[in-house]
């Protein structure tokens, strides 16, 4: 399994560039949806990168909004899926 560090600077680097036109500002902390980094339509686009990247499938019931207000609930939720443990 992939290390805490790998999720983390995988996931900063595909929000920057895909959201941020590669501003470097981004923190794990950084509240995505509350400042509207994240949309609906661009949950979509983490859940394919983290698909993709990860191979981790993320099945509907977790895509919440609650598991997408930062990089570290998205690492919690890569964590938990990853070590089979599934649902919240």
């Amino acid at each position: 399994m992939q290390s805490l560090h790998d999720f983390t600077g995988k996931i900063l680097g595909f929000i920057s560039r895909s959201f941020l036109d590669g501003d470097k500002n981004l923190t794990v902390e950084t509240p995505l949806m509350e400042l509207n980094i994240l949309d609906s339509v661009s949950v979509f686009d983490i859940v394919d990168f983290i698909s993709s990247e990860f191979k981790i499938r993320i099945p509907l019931e977790e895509i919440d909004p609650v598991n997408f207000q930062s990089v570290v609930r998205l690492e919690e939720m890569i964590l938990r899926l990853a070590s089979g443990e599934g649902g919240k």
